[in-house]
C-alpha cells in the first residue's frame, strides 16, 4: 500500500504539534495523556519502575520497558497538581515514601494521596522542560540520583537542577 506525501506531512505535523504542545508543561497540558519522561541530563534515559522502585533507565524497545516507562498523567489525587498512574499497573501510582520514589497500589488515605501528588513547574535546568515539586513537601523536587528517583530539597547546584528536569514525550511507540 502506497502512502501519499500528504499523509506523511499530516502525520509529521501531528507528531511535531504534540511535542510542541507539551512545551508549556502545565498540569493542564499533561493531564489525560500517556507520557514518558526523559532525563534532561541523561538523554534517552526515561523514568520507569522496576520491581516497584522508580528510576531512570536507558531506553530499550522491549514491551516491558515501554510499559514500565509509560505514565498516564491524571489530576492530582490530593485535589491539585498531577499524579502519575502506571500504564501496566493501573491501580498503582508513583509516590515518594521516606524520600524514595516507587509505585504503590492506590490507598484512600490522606498520606498516600499527598505522597502521590506533584506540582509541575518550569524545568529547573531548562524552562522548556518540566520539574515536579512534591505536593506535601514543598521545596522538594523529584530527581534522579545514581539512577534512582527520590525527592530532595531544592538546591542551587547545577547538577541538582539537571537531575530534577525532565522532557515529556508522548508515549506513541514501542
Amino acid at each position: 500500500m502506497a502512502i501519499s506525501k500528504a499523509s506523511v506531512l499530516i502525520l509529521l505535523g501531528i507528531i511535531v504539534g504534540s511535542q510542541a504542545s507539551c512545551s508549556r508543561n502545565t498540569a493542564k497540558d499533561l493531564i489525560g495523556h500517556v507520557w514518558r519522561f526523559e532525563s534532561y541530563n541523561f538523554p534517552k534515559y526515561y523514568i520507569r519502575h522496576k520491581h516497584y522502585w522508580a528510576r531512570i533507565d536507558r531506553f530499550r524497545r522491549t514491551k516491558l520497558y515501554c510499559l514500565d516507562s509509560s505514565w498516564k498523567v491524571v489530576r492530582g489525587l490530593c485535589g491539585y497538581g498531577i499524579s502519575f498512574q502506571s500504564k501496566n499497573h493501573p491501580h498503582h501510582y508513583l509516590r515518594h515514601s521516606y524520600l524514595w520514589a516507587r509505585i504503590d497500589r492506590y490507598r484512600n488515605t490522606w498520606l498516600f494521596k499527598h505522597d502521590a501528588c506533584f506540582i509541575p513547574r518550569k524545568g529547573l535546568a531548562n524552562r522548556n522542560d518540566v520539574s515536579f515539586e512534591s505536593a506535601n513537601f514543598r521545596g522538594y523536587f523529584l530527581r534522579h540520583r545514581n539512577y534512582r528517583l527520590r525527592i530532595d530539597r531544592r538546591s542551587h547546584y547545577s547538577l541538582y537542577k539537571k537531575d530534577a528536569t525532565f522532557r515529556p514525550r508522548m508515549a506513541y511507540y514501542c
